[in-house]
């Protein structure tokens, strides 16, 4: 980017901040406007940024002048699809921005319409459409109670146990089996009924 330069921004003017290691923890800008020599500063004064290095030289640009370039650099890293993040943030600060809108539009380009479910039979046996799950709300217990009456006919404490022992619920041979005990309850009650009168 043009006229500006990652780094250490100088706190008074804007100017670009140089650090060496004999330095220890200060830096030091070499702007004419600091009485000719430069100035240090601690490096807790200063902040990681976008630097104006015209400051330094004393160019004599105005706050107005620097912030509308900083404007124009903006916009056009925003036409380049840069994502806009502040000047005064760390370079990690940036990438982490950047990483942070580059997963929103992954995310909003993921969105699509929510998913037609398709109707389909409820497999309780009732014969009604469901909404696209397996059940009317409710039929689930209407199931279980068949399985559970189906399983109690082949000598299984509930369908859960039979389940885990691979019981063939619904099958051919389980549902005769269960029409047989209960035409032998209904016989049993008529005859009871008939010694009872």
């Amino acid at each position: 980017m043009k006229g500006r330069t990652w780094g250490f921004v100088c706190p008074e003017d804007g100017g670009i901040c140089y650090d060496h290691p004999d330095w220890g923890d200060k830096v030091w800008c070499p702007s004419n406007q600091h009485g000719g020599n430069g100035k240090f500063f601690p490096v807790a004064q200063v902040q990681e940024g976008w630097a104006m290095p015209d400051k330094n030289t004393g160019s004599g640009l105005t706050e107005a002048q620097i912030k509308a370039l900083r404007d124009q650099q903006t916009e056009a890293a925003a036409t380049a699809g840069v994502p806009n993040v502040p000047i005064d943030i760390t370079e990690k600060q940036a990438a982490k921005a950047a990483a942070k809108a580059e997963k929103a539009a992954a995310k909003e380009a993921s969105k699509t319409a929510p998913k037609e479910r398709e109707p389909k039979d409820c497999e309780c046996g009732c014969g009604e459409k469901t909404k696209g799950g397996r059940f009317i709300p409710g039929h689930d217990a209407r199931l279980h109670s068949r399985w559970n009456a189906q399983a109690k006919a082949s000598g299984f404490a509930n369908w859960k146990e039979a389940q885990e022992a691979r019981f063939p619920f619904d099958s051919p041979e389980v549902i005769a089996k269960l029409e047989a005990a209960a035409k032998e309850a209904a016989e049993a009650k008529t005859k009871k009924e008939v010694a009872a009168e």
